[in-house]
């Protein structure tokens, strides 16, 4: 047990981003609350069932409002697909996780998210997928998937799908964790 709660401790430490108090996120808060909810997620179909209703649900209210729910997300940038003058630009969350107890065990679950947004071609020139970014703006609308096959997951993880940003998309690189 002590093992676990250290593995744990650690692995939190490394996955953060750019948040130094190593508090969750609201999506990692929000995440934590169902997994709780439904620790046995992964050995029950029904279960299963429930988080992917509440994953809808959630990204659903989403549309029409800001990205505050990805506060604090570190996304990385993945590609672009020019469209004439602007540039549709996809991320990636990154380090983005949940960690719950339960039945004296530890849950772990990786957060896939994806961003899709335009921009103009001077922006999207600068973006670099070495660097990761927070991405903040209005939400236009929420897809369950990934059409572009931008993220790379792992049985186990939970995919909050992509949410899709008004052209008041706005990128900012983070500092660096070196």
């Amino acid at each position: 047990m002590k093992n676990t709660i250290l593995f744990a401790f650690i692995l939190a430490f490394f996955t953060s981003c750019g948040n130094k108090t190593n508090e969750k996120t609201p999506v990692e808060q929000w995440v934590d609350g169902i997994v709780s909810q439904y620790p046995n997620l992964q050995s029950n179909n029904l279960a299963m069932a429930s988080v992917k209703d509440s994953i809808e649900s959630f990204g659903n209210r989403a549309v029409g409002h800001s990205t505050d729910v990805l506060n604090g997300v570190c996304f990385k940038f993945v590609k672009t697909i020019e469209n004439n003058d602007s540039v549709a630009v996809f991320f990636d969350a990154t380090r983005c996780n949940s960690i719950v107890e339960a039945d004296e065990k530890d849950i772990f679950t990786g957060i896939i998210i994806r961003v899709l947004g335009k921009v103009d071609k001077q922006t999207a020139s600068k973006l670099d997928a070495n660097k990761l970014y927070s991405i903040s703006g209005m939400v236009h609308a929420w897809d369950d998937a990934d059409r572009f096959f931008i993220s790379h997951s792992m049985p186990g993880d939970l995919d909050l799908g992509t949410f899709i940003l008004n052209s008041d998309i706005e990128i900012q690189e983070l500092e660096s964790d070196k």
